[in-house]
């Protein structure tokens, strides 16, 4: 199958997730990219995601069906008219709410990350939330931390999450670059998820990829697969909440390890990039 993707800016972390995804099943070769703008050093793809680069194997407009990002409406419409097919993806990976395609008769399929719990939405919306793109892990012989969480504000609970664990004598951690942030998250016991501007974000799906017992909000999105409340995770609703259950799983240190290790079997099972490919392909 050839496929092409449409994304007017990296990052972009769904359809780049979607991407990766895509480039682990079909092999570069299946899979022409249209990234027409590009964001860090040198020009280059978000610093997440390999194999992007190099020479496109076929012209977009061969492709056979075609995934595009809902920065790029304007991009896939000129391929609908050129090619005359409409086996077209459309990937709202922003953290508004309303939907970004007005039109849905455009497409065969719109994938929404915010799909919000409780509303109803068009047969053709469906949900795909962010997943793990898979990185170097190392086997942890020991746990160096109780407790990580490192986040900028982009929500005011965020503030509210850092002043509880300050209080409780588990500051954030500092920035730090990829390869520190990933070694920290893989030395910790437990890691803290809480929402950005949209409900996903994606140390959602990095804590536990990475091993520590992930201690999450409660998404108000829909998560299909999600991980297992008091298995594979233990979800909090507020700061107190969180405060009460973060201390007994520091207490109990071996259930806690293995929330961890759930989590990691159910993020390698059902979270991983492939994943979110292999659901879009299927659309398809």
């Amino acid at each position: 199958m050839k496929v092409g993707v449409i994304s007017s800016g990296s990052p972009d972390y769904l359809i780049d997730i979607v991407t990766d995804g895509l480039i682990r099943l079909l092999g570069r070769q299946s899979v022409s990219l249209d990234y027409n703008q590009r964001g860090g050093l040198g020009g280059a793809f978000a610093h997440l995601f390999s194999g992007f680069q190099g020479p496109e194997p076929f012209d977009i407009f061969e492709s056979e069906v075609l995934i595009a990002s809902s920065r790029s409406a304007a991009a896939m419409r000129q391929w609908i008219r050129k090619t005359g097919k409409k086996a077209v993806a459309f990937i709202d990976g922003e953290d508004s709410d309303p939907l970004a395609l007005h039109d849905l008769n455009e497409v065969k399929v719109y994938f929404k990350r915010e799909y919000l719990k409780g509303r109803n939405y068009p047969e053709k919306v469906r949900p795909l939330p962010f997943a793990a793109i898979p990185e170097p892990v190392f086997e942890r012989s020991e746990i160096k931390e109780k407790v990580f969480y490192s986040g900028s504000y982009t929500h005011p609970f965020r503030g509210e999450v850092s002043k509880t664990l300050i209080e409780i004598g588990f500051p954030p951690a500092p920035s730090r670059d990829k390869a520190a942030y990933n070694s920290s998250i893989m030395s910790s016991l437990v890691g803290i998820s809480v929402r950005g501007n949209g409900w996903d974000t994606y140390r959602y799906w990095e804590i536990p990829y990475f091993g520590a017992a992930m201690l999450a909000q409660r998404p108000g999105i829909v998560i299909p697969g999600d991980f297992v409340d008091g298995v594979e995770v233990v979800f909090y609703d507020d700061a107190a909440d969180m405060k009460r259950k973060l201390l007994r799983m520091v207490e109990d240190v071996n259930r806690t390890v293995k929330i961890g290790e759930a989590g990691r079997k159910a993020s390698l099972e059902r979270h991983l990039s492939v994943n979110r490919a292999r659901t879009v392909l299927e659309a398809l």
